[in-house]
């Protein structure tokens, strides 16, 4: 077998150039490219033949650029295949070719190679992040021999990442500052100049995801490879009364607004399970419209968590070019009830005594005494003047006297 490349000016073929003798070649190939002056003297096989006897060899008339085996020879068995053709057993069992002993092949993969020429490597497959496959499909070839070149499978390598798109595999695996798949090489093939054991980073990705509810209410958007292809989501609005919304306001930590909207995201795969994003390749971002009573300068985001602390999410407020609309945006890694909360609403609620006690900005009016806030501040500011002034008083009284 013969497997680089070659060129001249005549009689060039890709395993013997030009023969005079009456020589036998039997059971061998060639898939390098043959390039030659003169067209009449190239060859797949062999560029030129006086008389010889060839019999069971072949050509890859893909790779070789050749459409005829031998040039001026009349006795030959030499057969043209594509690429594909080359790689199966098949053909060359036909043909009589000994693979108990002598060859070997990897099935579609590979061209023949000597069985004694068999150094094996192996093939580690991971994730685009480093991490290992745990399910490694049992079809996928982990070793490979030195000199035989291996296509690498084109098939998933595991069932972890159904729904997603398949890009191939590169020498070098992705950081998460660099998901444009530019990192590194992609690998299609292990040469046959290649050896040692290899590792190679399968990667993905996926359409971008952008689901809304209620005429864009409420709404989920995701970058490429944050979700499946196949995801759905869901996302309700809870009205202010009924059973589930009471259960989650029992929930939240604050409570102390008149204005508070409470929305359920959920996110499933093709099977209806619930998933969470895929942080590797970003957040999620939810947003959800801000009602005409709230103020966008006082509203927060929060995650409510049952039986913890609600987690406020870092958030805008982002204005609809075409409706003017106002909606609180934030980016999330995880999916669960969250609600708006307009820090500077008052609510009135009724304690076991019958009185009643207002709340702004999160802080008790209690009658005199000290204040969070803003208000607080000013109110520390006039004690002290007010103080000052009666010092300055009471020192004048004191020299009229």
């Amino acid at each position: 077998m013969l497997i680089g490349n070659v060129s001249g000016t005549e009689s060039i073929g890709g395993l013997i150039g030009g023969n005079n003798d009456k020589i036998t070649v039997t059971n061998c190939y060639a898939t390098g490219l043959v390039t030659s002056n003169d067209s009449n003297f190239a060859g797949g096989l062999i560029g030129r033949d006086t008389g010889s006897n060839i019999t069971n060899c072949f050509f890859d008339k893909d790779t070789t650029g050749q459409l005829t085996g031998v040039q001026n020879s009349d006795n030959v068995n030499v057969t043209g295949c594509t690429t594909a053709s080359m790689k199966m057993k098949s053909v060359f069992i036909n043909a009589g070719w000994d693979f108990s002993t002598i060859w070997s092949i990897y099935e579609t993969q590979s061209y023949p190679y000597l069985t004694s020429n068999h150094i094996e490597h192996s093939i580690s497959y991971k994730n685009y992040d480093g991490s290992n496959i745990t399910n490694l499909k049992n079809t996928i070839i982990t070793t490979y021999a030195e000199s035989a070149g291996f296509t690498l499978p084109v098939a998933v390598p595991n069932d972890d990442m159904v729904g997603y798109t398949f890009l191939g595999y590169w020498d070098s695996q992705l950081d998460s500052k660099n998901l444009s798949f530019t990192s590194g090489n992609q690998i299609t093939k292990i040469l046959e100049t290649a050896y040692g054991d290899i590792t190679v980073y399968a990667r993905y990705t996926s359409d971008t995801f952008n689901q809304n509810v209620n005429g864009r209410e409420a709404y989920i958007y995701a970058p490429s490879g944050v979700f499946p292809n196949s995801a759905t989501a869901t996302i309700k609005i809870l009205q202010s009364g009924t059973s589930d919304y009471q259960a989650l306001l029992d929930q939240l930590d604050n409570k102390d607004s008149s204005n508070i909207k409470i929305i359920e995201f959920d996110v499933f795969d093709k099977d209806g399970n619930k998933i969470q994003p895929n942080t590797f390749f970003g957040n999620a971002t939810i947003g959800i419209e801000l009602p005409e009573s709230f103020s966008a300068d006082n509203t927060s985001l929060l995650r409510i968590i049952t039986g913890g602390t609600d987690i406020e999410l870092t958030s805008k407020i982002v204005v609809d070019p075409l409706t003017g609309a106002k909606y609180i945006e934030g980016n999330t890694n995880h999916f669960s009830p969250y609600a708006i909360v307009d820090n500077s609403s008052k609510a009135t609620e009724t304690t076991g005594s019958n009185t009643a006690k207002t709340i702004t900005n999160n802080t008790v009016n209690r009658g005199i005494g000290l204040y969070t806030g803003d208000r607080g501040v000013m109110t520390v500011f006039i004690v002290l003047i007010i103080s000052i002034i009666v010092l300055i008083l009471l020192v004048r009284y004191k020299r009229v006297k």
